[in-house]
């Protein structure tokens, strides 16, 4: 049987304001990966990660790094052990987030794919010969095409679908929810200008 959307249950072992504490806790990680993540991909940290880094590897240290503090933020995570709500009983539920993560996630591998994964990742660039090895971030290419002619960002738009499609809510998860769409909605409108720079008016229109 469904509950009700105002029906809030705390974990036994926490009380509101350790729960609250909590959600601070996770909202200064959430905010420092986004900082990190932001401050790596700034010309001036490039520039000065190319004196202690060849160019062609930028990409590859970017995607490490990124990915490691991400592993430390889900060590360091905190839970809070607060259902929102939760419609389905934990098996169906389980089963039912399990497909919606899965379809959603495949459609962002399909919109990475678009591109080319092996120089999303960094691998490209470490391998080319060409003047892919004197740029940090790849050849640019504007892709307008599949999804990317329906949706201007597929990767975010896909990702933000997989943790918030759900029968079952956590407070954990709303948190990491609501922080991510923070630092998109600051992020997309600098990504937005690079990429206006880059491709002037073939990416306006």
């Amino acid at each position: 049987a469904g509950r009700p959307l105002d029906i809030i249950r705390f974990g036994p072992l926490f009380s509101a304001q350790q729960v609250w504490h909590k959600v601070v806790f996770d909202l200064i990680l959430m905010s420092s990966f986004g900082v990190v993540h932001s401050l790596l991909a700034q010309r001036f940290m490039i520039r000065q990660l190319e004196r202690i880094v060849p160019t062609e590897a930028i990409r590859t240290v970017f995607v490490c790094v990124s990915g490691m503090y991400m592993l430390g933020l889900m060590a360091l995570w905190p839970p809070t052990g607060v259902v929102l709500w939760d419609y389905l009983t934990p098996r169906d539920a389980s089963i039912v987030s399990m497909a919606i993560f899965v379809a959603a996630m495949g459609v962002v591998l399909s919109a990475v794919w678009t591109f080319d994964p092996a120089e999303f990742v960094g691998v490209r660039q470490l391998l080319a010969d060409s003047d892919a090895r004197k740029m940090a971030t790849g050849m640019p290419q504007l892709v307008s095409t599949g999804l990317h002619g329906i949706v201007r960002h597929p990767i975010y738009t896909f990702t933000m679908l997989a943790f918030s499609v759900s029968p079952c809510m956590t407070l954990d998860r709303a948190v990491m929810i609501v922080a991510s769409l923070l630092y998109l909605a600051w992020g997309v409108p600098v990504e937005e200008r690079k990429l206006v720079t880059l491709f002037g008016d073939d990416y306006i229109q």
